[in-house]
């Protein structure tokens, strides 16, 4: 009887409205609590965007500057190949010859958001799937990149430096030995030179494409 009592004198809508006030403040503080992380991973998301837009549209610049210097030089050197003869070369188009191969232009990738986004384990906010493969297909490109310009720069040590050492006189910009820059061996110099900027510009254009495509779905999502 006593039980019965004790459990007739409870205020059964008071105890439920305690509950329910307990359960809804719990449920507020987990919404509140994804809300708030929601709110810091749009705000990341949105400055990694925003720094990769900056780094491939730095990118496209160099390529674009690259990419019309190298058309240049391949013309230069195109008619110059072309039109090899003895009696053609005197000392201005030997110097020609020899400032289009004394020097080496390369691009630099910008890759610092990316690595970051990378070892932060950042990139999984990105939830377009295509923006994250067209990252990492644009950034791989930079392995390919290294072994050309590496290719090229060994080319330009071994079979170019030696000879503006030891066949002209830079200071004064004279030719010190005519007869080898007319020969057969300078020209295959000018030609594996060229033909390896070739290969260079070809895949800057690639390369190109790629960073126009990656910045387009990038402003997408900005």
């Amino acid at each position: 009887m006593k039980n019965k009592k004790g459990f007739s004198n409870i205020n059964w809508a008071e105890k439920l409205a305690e509950i329910a006030v307990v359960v809804i403040g719990i449920s507020l503080a987990f919404f509140v609590d994804r809300s708030y992380e929601a709110f810091k991973n749009r705000q990341t998301v949105e400055m990694y965007l925003k720094s990769l837009h900056q780094d491939v549209q730095s990118d496209l610049q160099q390529l674009d500057s690259l990419l019309l210097l190298l058309s240049k030089k391949d013309q230069k050197l195109q008619w110059m190949v072309d039109a090899w003869t003895e009696q053609w070369f005197n000392d201005d188009s030997l110097m020609l010859a020899i400032n289009l191969v004394s020097n080496l232009n390369f691009f630099e990738m910008q890759v610092t958001t990316f690595r970051s986004l990378q070892s932060s384990g950042e990139i999984n906010l990105l939830r377009d799937f295509r923006l994250r493969r067209s990252l990492f297909d644009y950034y791989r490109q930079g392995e390919g990149l290294k072994i050309l310009h590496q290719m090229l720069q060994n080319f330009f040590n071994r079979f170019i430096i030696p000879l503006l050492l030891e066949k002209v006189d830079m200071r004064n910009g004279k030719i010190l030995d005519q007869r080898f820059f007319k020969s057969a061996k300078f020209r295959n110099r000018i030609v594996g030179f060229w033909s390896l900027e070739k290969q260079l510009a070809d895949f800057y254009s690639s390369l190109n494409r790629k960073a126009k495509i990656l910045k387009q779905m990038i402003e997408q999502q900005l």
